[in-house]
């Protein structure tokens, strides 16, 4: 439009807008060329009532916030919990495997090998004879099982993790937990072992550095004392072996060793028993002329209990266990424990409907384990109770 054909007041967004006519520029223009000019705040206008506006341009904003246009959600890359240490059961007490829920195993006797006997003779003596010695013992599994009940409502809402997968783990944890607990109780028990290779230790015995105890001494009577041919591994929970490389007599039995080839904390020792202990958090560490240092360092909570410890207390245990399952009659372990294989691998777990549950019934989930650990030789190894204070 010409500019003498400007209206006095035009519309903008429903509000009256006094145009001054002298103000704009030569020319011919449209509505929408007046609306920029207004916009852009190079036309003054003035309100109906005659006071001035300054318009400057102004962008307009949305009264929003995250919250308004967010729906909270969980994290599908952080899924956190916590993860206890190594279980040692399986090096404690190895497997064998047994077909039968019930069965009979055959040990020959100590004498058959350590007894001496007469051979010498004239050559019109009767030939001396010996007898082989052997004994059987009669062991029955015991049968860990346990399950989880996941109803179809909430394996259907489940988005944060897979209900089946994270109940087979705990089912599975509970079942090693057990037997971790099993194995330790039974190689910490005195009337486990031989007379002669057990010790409660008291004040003035015991392993605390400030005290007059002597670890080193009593591990060497223990490895004298074993019948085991080879080396022990000398089991220990953090706080004995904590206390154990700080006291005197330890360190002084290393110091002996210091820069051979026998032993010592050694530069590269240390990085490798660090590197270790980072992926399993299990200890590792010769004691020249003794043994092999390993801890025991997963942790429960008693039933009914509501504080956390160790599942090895405060004692010591050294045990033996030669490589392989023993078929020759000429090795023995300090413990086995015989587990139930039958047609399936040892440790298994099923499935099955249960629809007497919940508005749609769901799926129960077993896991399930048969087996009993066995003190195979009490003399073969050696338990110290109580060395803290």
């Amino acid at each position: 439009m010409l500019l003498d054909q400007l209206p006095e007041t035009v519309s903008i967004a429903g509000t009256h807008i006094k145009l001054d006519a002298a103000r704009l520029r030569d020319g011919i223009l449209d509505a929408s060329d007046v609306q920029d000019l207004i916009r852009s705040g190079l036309v003054p206008i003035r309100m109906l009532g005659g006071s001035d506006l300054s318009i400057q341009p102004e962008a307009i904003r949305l009264a929003l916030t995250p919250t308004d246009v967010h729906t909270t959600e969980e994290l599908g890359n952080y899924l956190a919990g916590y993860k206890n240490a190594e279980m040692m059961a399986d090096n404690l007490s190895p497997i064998v495997p047994v077909p039968n829920t019930k069965f009979i195993y055959r040990t020959f006797s100590k004498n058959d090998t350590y007894e001496a006997v007469a051979v010498k003779a004239g050559l019109q003596d009767r030939v001396p004879e010996i007898g082989v010695k052997s004994t059987t013992a009669t062991a029955e599994v015991r049968i860990r099982f346990i399950g989880a009940f996941i109803d179809d409502v909430t394996a259907q809402n489940a988005t944060a993790y897979r209900t089946v997968k994270f109940a087979a783990k705990r089912c599975s944890r509970v079942i090693a937990l057990d037997r971790e607990i099993d194995v330790v109780a039974l190689l910490t028990t005195l009337g486990s072992w031989a007379s002669t290779h057990r010790q409660t230790l008291i004040a003035g015995t015991q392993w605390d550095p400030s005290g007059t105890g002597d670890p080193i001494s009593d591990l060497m009577t223990a490895v004298k004392t074993s019948f085991a041919p080879g080396m022990h591994t000398i089991w220990m929970n953090w706080d004995v072996l904590y206390k154990f490389i700080q006291h005197p007599k330890v360190i002084a039995h290393f110091d002996k060793f210091r820069g051979t080839e026998l032993g010592g904390f050694s530069a590269a020792q240390i990085k490798q028993n660090m590197a270790q202990m980072s992926t399993d958090s299990v200890a590792e560490f010769m004691v020249p002329m003794i043994g092999m240092v390993r801890t025991v360092p997963a942790k429960y909570i008693a039933i009914g209990a509501t504080t956390a410890g160790y599942i090895l207390g405060d004692d010591v245990v050294l045990t033996y266990t030669p490589p392989g399952l023993p078929t020759d009659g000429e090795s023995i372990a300090t413990s086995k424990s015989f587990r139930f294989f039958g047609n399936g691998p040892g440790f298994e777990s099923r499935m099955f409907r249960v629809e007497d549950r919940g508005p749609k019934g769901g799926q129960m989930l077993v896991c399930a384990e048969a087996s009993i650990e066995v003190m195979t030789a009490n003399d073969i190894g050696y338990l110290f109770k109580d060395v803290l204070a």
